[in-house]
């Protein structure tokens, strides 16, 4: 009796089920997509970061702080460009960290000046390298030659005419970090990580809230 009652019931399911008028549902897909979309801020709110409190210039170490290696230990040249892709001549291809563009772009769209800053000898290479990966055009300036990271920013404070107190530098040699330090540079350091990000307007607002509370004062912790 069991048996009979059960499938007289799916039987009766069953009929409501194919009776039932699916072709008239519209499901809205566009709100699905939305509840999951959210759209990227790649400009945060420079509200939070004053004019006169932003660095008058950032400054990047070139080894693994933009690129992950010693390029002129680990790449070989010539280079060469296939479909955008810049591979050296062992055909190793030739990338930067993922979140160097976004940080170049940031601070173009806020006009803020970047410079180069590298002990590197190879000149030369490093420069053609840049404008391989088609970030030599971010910069205003290329300190790359085998002298201390101190002699760099002096160079910088020269030519650029912005205080030391003024500068934001990354560098992976905690070395390099310590000396800048110094002379009163907000110096910070990326262990061969790259900058990323986080790290990037974590920079920025301690620079900011140092430029406001005390001027003297530009280190990071």
């Amino acid at each position: 009796m069991a048996t009979i009652c059960c499938k007289i019931y799916r039987s009766d399911c069953f009929r409501k089920f194919k009776a039932y008028p699916f072709h008239k549902i519209r499901p809205n897909f566009s709100s699905t997509i939305r509840s999951f979309v959210r759209p990227v801020n790649t400009h945060p709110d420079m509200e939070e970061f004053p004019e006169q409190n932003r660095p008058g210039i950032v400054i990047f170490d070139m080894d693994y702080t933009v690129w992950p290696y010693w390029a002129d230990v680990h790449l070989d040249p010539p280079f060469s460009v296939s479909n955008g892709v810049v591979k050296d001549s062992r055909n190793e291809k030739v990338k930067i960290y993922p979140d160097i563009l976004k940080i170049l772009n940031f601070c173009k769209h806020h006009d803020i000046p970047m410079a180069v800053a590298s002990k590197s000898p190879e000149t030369t290479m490093y420069k053609e390298l840049m404008k391989l990966l088609d970030i030599h055009k971010y910069f205003v300036q290329f300190e790359i030659y085998r002298k201390s990271k101190e002699n760099h920013m002096k160079v910088i404070n020269e030519q650029q005419n912005i205080e030391f107190t003024d500068m934001i530098f990354f560098d992976d040699d905690f070395r390099n970090i310590e000396s800048t330090r110094r002379i009163g540079v907000t110096a910070v350091h990326c262990p061969r990580l790259g900058v990323t990000w986080n790290m990037f307007l974590e920079a920025l607002k301690k620079h900011s809230d140092c430029k406001q509370t005390n001027p003297k004062q530009r280190q990071l912790k």
